[in-house]
């Protein structure tokens, strides 16, 4: 669940009192005992308990109050107990969540796990004894303060302690004292602090802090005045837009999120896949989010007027997209300058350079090859590599970035060799690669036919021994190409996979990417493609409860599997929207979160983002097998004592 949701409970705005007309009379004269004597209110409880009537009607809350009248009187395992029982013995009744809230705020005690924490959070506050509520919110107002979440949110949420704690005196004079940093007026103070930097700073400064405090006529002259003195400013971009959102009063509307997608246009039927997987996403967080969609047209021009307006016109304190790369860091360049946090789509690019508030919420090539070298390095133990590639975009960007990574590791690349992009025969490329030139071996050659001759054989069927000097061979490619490929270094006796020229050979592993994950590999490689080894963020196969869970859902609204596309715009929705939901209508305090939000369950493995504003994401490391495509384990060790002794 998503830590940073603490604040989706402040949405319902006022405290929704227990419902007595539900309670037995026992619970009602327990509840007024414990205002003078808590110990005979807890007696009269467990006394009822410990008789054997098991009252539907009155059991559940029985135990419920045994274990909130323990839990105040600060005997925690005796409370949880209680919890656990009315949990377990009554797993369909309504207050099954309010026991399971209470083992929360009692483990809460000892520590805040991330579990924890999301129960306290999520669990509404129906049927809930006041003196827990009471309890819990203080807990998470103390944990919001200590995560820098806007103090009025801080603030709402340490009330709203105060006014639960009200129904007991003991509890509202603790709450007071665990709050009292919260709850205490700030220091006064006529001293206001005045911007430093250069001129063209100060104003820039004074223009920001114009606008965000409403003032708009000065933000306005502000921006216009540094406009004209610095027609050449590095900030006009930022400059111009104040002068345009103080003439539209900056609109700034809480959970309002703007989506940049090509819905038109050549990409409208990916983009359109998207928007439902958005949508979906937000659905099954109980659509805390309203998203506005915007239509870039697939066109940079297309995604300047629409981040303008979805800001500047709509009040969208938040983008997520766009999804093509160019667009990307336009989108990127304007978000910056209006100072508001976006999250784009794309794998390639660089949006996130572009300043503190742009991120990025897709993998990249650089990712996943960072990955795989982890992996072929420090699991493998591979130190010298070949690349063949395809020549296009996609293989020259990968071919750079593993050159770089295995050089930067203190690897070597023995060779790199390009191909066409339509290529359908790879023999010459894997002759290059295995150093199988007749004339430089012009001898060897000779003496190979001879000797084939001298043994009765045909001279011109003998090939060239494949030259192997590296571990593994790096192909970034799709699965198609990927079967051509390892049929040509078969041919030139290259022992791939589980093909062997001589039973002694040493096997040189395949490296890909996720273009690899595909059941067709498995099928059409064969023997070829075996034990080869590849990165991608979602595999279907992971039992994990979270990606079978959005398998699940997404399969019954969607009607098609997801992929990975979807699992990684599934994540990037709920990042996007645990940071919304922490800042409000704060675009300033979105920013801020997202550098703290993390989520315990994606299912394309980002839980957070890292220094560089791109999510640090956990691959899957997969490998083809001849049943199918599995998780990487490494070899069995061998038993070294059931080894036959030496002569």
């Amino acid at each position: 669940m998503i830590r940073t949701l603490l604040l989706l409970i402040l949405s319902l705005g006022c405290v929704a009192r227990s419902p007595a007309a539900t309670e037995p009379d026992i619970v009602r004269r327990a509840q007024v005992m414990a205002q003078s004597d808590r110990m005979a209110a807890i007696r009269l409880l467990e006394t009822e308990l410990g008789s054997g009537r098991r009252d539907p009607m009155v059991e559940p809350w029985a135990l419920l109050w045994a274990g909130e009248q323990r839990r105040l009187a600060r005997n925690q395992p005796e409370a949880r107990r209680w919890f656990e029982q009315l949990a377990s013995r009554y797993p369909s009744h309504s207050l099954k969540d309010v026991a399971i809230l209470g083992m929360a705020v009692v483990d809460a005690e000892k520590s805040l796990s991330g579990n924890t924490v999301a129960t306290m959070q999520l669990i509404g506050e129906r049927s809930v004894p006041d003196t827990l509520n009471a309890d819990r919110f203080a807990t998470l107002a103390l944990l919001a303060k200590s995560d820098g979440a806007a103090p009025q949110r801080v603030r709402a949420m340490a009330n709203k302690a105060i006014e639960y704690a009200a129904a007991d005196s003991t509890v509202l004079a603790r709450v007071r004292v665990s709050l009292s940093s919260i709850l205490a007026p700030p220091e006064d103070s006529t001293a206001t602090a005045l911007p430093v930097g250069t001129p063209e700073e100060i104003a820039l400064k004074r223009a920001r802090a114009a606008l965000n405090s409403g003032d708009f006529v000065e933000a306005e002259q502000q921006a216009k005045g540094a406009i004209e003195t610095w027609p050449a400013s590095p900030h006009l971009l930022e400059l111009e837009y104040i002068v345009r959102r103080a003439a539209t009063k900056n609109p700034s509307i809480a959970g309002k999120v703007g989506v940049l997608l090509p819905l038109t246009g050549d990409y409208a039927p990916a983009a359109a896949q998207l928007k439902q997987v958005i949508q979906l996403a937000n659905a099954e967080a109980g659509d805390p989010i309203t998203f506005v969609f915007g239509d870039t047209q697939g066109t940079a021009q297309g995604t300047k007027t629409e981040v303008e307006r979805l800001v500047i016109d709509e009040g969208c304190v938040a983008l997520l997209g766009p999804l093509l790369k160019d667009n990307g860091d336009e989108a990127a360049r304007q978000a910056v300058a209006l100072r508001t946090p976006l999250l784009t789509l794309t794998q390639g690019g660089d949006p996130a350079s572009a300043g503190e508030y742009a991120y990025r919420g897709f993998m990249t090539i650089e990712h996943q090859v960072s990955a795989l070298l982890q992996h072929a390095f420090s699991l493998e133990g591979h130190r010298r590599f070949a690349v063949l590639h395809p020549e296009n975009g996609y293989g020259h960007a990968a071919r750079d970035a593993f050159t770089a990574g295995v050089v930067g590791r203190g690897g070597e690349v023995t060779g790199v060799y390009g191909y066409a992009e339509d290529a359908t025969d790879f023999r010459a490329v894997s002759q290059l690669l295995t150093g199988k030139d007749k004339e430089a071996r012009r001898d060897e050659l000779y003496q190979m036919r001879k000797a084939a001759e001298k043994n009765n054989e045909d001279p011109d069927d003998v090939m060239l021994p494949p030259i192997v000097d590296f571990d593994a061979i790096f192909i970034p490619d799709n699965h198609r190409r990927l079967v051509l490929v390892t049929s040509a270094l078969a041919y030139e006796e290259v022992p791939v996979g589980t093909f062997r020229k001589h039973v002694d050979e040493e096997p040189v592993q395949l490296l890909g990417l996720n273009a690899w994950n595909t059941p067709q590999v498995v099928q059409s490689g064969g023997r070829y493609v075996q034990d080869s080894v590849f990165v991608d963020a979602f595999w279907s196969q992971d039992s994990s409860a979270a990606v079978q869970s959005f398998i699940e859902v997404f399969t019954g609204v969607v009607e098609r599997k997801p992929r990975v596309i979807d699992a990684l715009t599934w994540d990037a929705t709920r990042l996007l929207t645990a940071a919304v939901l922490e800042g409000g209508e704060d675009r300033d305090a979105i920013q801020a979160a997202m550098s703290k939000i993390e989520i315990d369950d994606p299912v394309a493995g980002g839980r957070r983002f890292n220094a560089e504003r791109e999510v640090d994401r956990a691959f899957h490391v997969l490998t083809i097998k001849r049943a199918g495509i599995e998780a990487w384990q490494p070899p069995p060790v061998e038993d070294e004592t059931s080894a036959p002794p030496s002569p």
